[in-house]
C-alpha cells in the first residue's frame, strides 16, 4: 500500500509591512497580520469489497493520511519603506509594488538577529525531537522534508545566506520545485546552548501556488500532533512572524 501524506493548510491572506530603514534591516514584527480560514482535508468515506466464500481477490489500494508534524501557511505580503520619525509620522514613503524578502516563523518572541545561522544536523534531530518525530523513518520529519541544499541567497540583516548554504525546501506540492524555498536558520543560545529554531520563507512574488492561484509566499512550521496531541484533542502552538522586505 502506498501512502501519500498530506499538509494541513491554514491562509494567512495579507500581512501588512512598513519598514523604518531600506538598507541593512534587520527582520521586525509585521503592522498588521490577517489570519483566513483554516481548513484541512477531509476524511474519505468508507470503501467496501464484496466477500466471497473460495474466491482470491487482488487488490490495489492507495491511502492518503494527514500529516501530524506540520501547519502550513500560505498568502501575500504588501508594504513599503518608509522614512518616519517615532510618532509614526513618514518623512517620505516608497511604496514596494512586488517585495522580495524574507517571512520568519519562529515560536520565540525575541531573537537576536546578529546570532543565528544555518539551523545544523543536531539543530534539526532537536526540532525533530519537539515534534515527536522519527528523523529516520517518518517521510515527513524535519530531517526527511528539509533535505536540499539549492534555495537562493537572501540578507538576513548584514547576514549572507549563500545559495544552498542551508539545508531548505520547495514548499509547492512534492517539494520538488524551484519555488516558494523555505530555509531552516537557527539562533544559538550561548547560556543555555540551546537553540531558537527559525523557519524561513523565501518570497516568491505573485507566484502561482498549490491551489493554483498566485501567492507571495508558502511555508510549513512545525507543530506536534501525534500521541496526546492527535487531532481534534490536541493543543495549539504558537508562533511569531518577522518580516524583512528589500
Amino acid at each position: 500500500m502506498r501512502n501519500t501524506i498530506k499538509l494541513d493548510f491554514v491562509t494567512v491572506l495579507v500581512v501588512m509591512i512598513m519598514l523604518a530603514i531600506f538598507a541593512g534591516a534587520t527582520p521586525i514584527n509585521p503592522d498588521s497580520l490577517s489570519v483566513g480560514s483554516s481548513t484541512r482535508r477531509a476524511n474519505p468515506s468508507a470503501a467496501s469489497v464484496e466477500a466471497q466464500a473460495g474466491n482470491v481477490t487482488a487488490l490495489t489500494i492507495n491511502g492518503t493520511s494527514v500529516t501530524m508534524f506540520w501547519q502550513g501557511y500560505y498568502g501575500n505580503i504588501s508594504g513599503s519603506v518608509v522614512l518616519a520619525n517615532s510618532g509614526g509620522n513618514n518623512l517620505y514613503e516608497w511604496e514596494l509594488a512586488s517585495p522580495t524578502g524574507e517571512i520568519y516563523a519562529t515560536r520565540n518572541s525575541s531573537i537576536n538577529w546578529s546570532n543565528i545561522a544555518c539551523a545544523n544536523q543536531s539543530q534539526i534531530f532537536d526540532e525533530d525531537s519537539f515534534l515527536g518525530a522519527n528523523s529516520t523513518s517518518n517521510a515527513d520529519s524535519v530531517n526527511r522534508t528539509f533535505y536540499r541544499t539549492d534555495h537562493p541567497s537572501f540578507y538576513t540583516g548584514l547576514l549572507n545566506f549563500t545559495s544552498g548554504a542551508c539545508k531548505s525546501a520547495s514548499i509547492n506540492g512534492t517539494g520538488t520545485g524551484s519555488n516558494f524555498h523555505e530555509v531552516l536558520l537557527a539562533e544559538f543560545n550561548e547560556t543555555s546552548g540551546g537553540a531558537k529554531f527559525i523557519y524561513t520563507s523565501v518570497i516568491d512574488a505573485d507566484t502561482t501556488g498549490f491551489d493554483d492561484t498566485q501567492h507571495d509566499f508558502q511555508m510549513i512550521v512545525g507543530e506536534p500532533g501525534s500521541g496526546s496531541e492527535l487531532y481534534p484533542s490536541g493543543g495549539t502552538t504558537t508562533y511569531y512572524f518577522y518580516v524583512e522586505l528589500q
